[in-house]
């Protein structure tokens, strides 16, 4: 079943007296909340009618990091990242409520025998509705919350190591993406998301977020 619109009215106006920290991390929830909504019932692609079941994910790909002189400090407009997640039912029409945890570094030179080294880790909590448009391929669409640490280091022969990290704030991300069903309670998938977080930290500042391109299998052991 889906959410009622008197729920969803209170969680508007739950959202509108938030602090401003807590309505930046429960405003992308709401809105998948409300693309949900309006979604139309999808085909069950053979799986019982009974309770879906939570699954596993892993992944990997691309991160394109949003600042400006990454291209040049770091010779590349991407490098690869990586994690892992799970996913709870909410509806038996493909609703889930999902968690995923993401890692990304990036090493490059600065002309001398320095060196520079970005880090990111990216937490997830959102919402993913799948919609099937056949009987194994369904498309995937999520928004949500992040957390992204971001830490920036230099290691130089006279100086060591010197490094400046972010604190800890929320943020947003979304995308979309296809799922291939294999049978087995496995599915590969592949996704394009965008991840929001700015800083206004003079040493670190503008957006540190970015666009993640990544390929996946989802697994659940039912």
């Amino acid at each position: 079943p889906r959410p009622p619109a008197r729920t969803v009215m209170r969680a508007l106006h739950s959202l509108t007296m938030a602090k401003p920290m807590t309505r930046t991390f429960l405003l992308p929830l709401l809105a998948a909340a409300l693309l949900v909504v309006g979604v139309p019932d999808v085909a069950r692609a053979q799986l019982p009618e009974s309770r879906l079941p939570f699954y596993y994910s892993v992944h990997g790909g691309l991160f394109f990091p949003s600042r400006e002189n990454f291209r040049q400090v770091y010779r590349s407009s991407s490098d690869l990242v990586w994690g892992a997640g799970i996913a709870f039912p909410i509806t038996d029409d493909f609703l889930y409520l999902i968690t995923d945890l993401a890692w990304f570094s990036a090493e490059g030179s600065l002309g001398t025998d320095s060196t520079a080294r970005l880090e990111e880790r990216f937490i997830h909590v959102g919402l993913l509705q799948k919609v099937f448009f056949a009987a194994r391929e369904a498309i995937r669409i999520q928004a949500g919350g992040n957390s992204i640490r971001v830490r920036e280091s230099v290691r130089g022969p006279l100086t060591g190591e010197t490094g400046v990290e972010l604190p800890r704030k929320f943020g947003y991300y979304g995308g979309i993406g296809l799922e291939h069903l294999l049978g087995g309670g496995a599915a590969l998938y592949s996704d394009l998301l965008y991840e929001y977080r700015r800083s206004l930290e003079p040493a670190l500042p503008g957006d540190v977020g970015g666009v993640r391109l990544e390929i996946g299998i989802n697994v659940n052991f039912n």
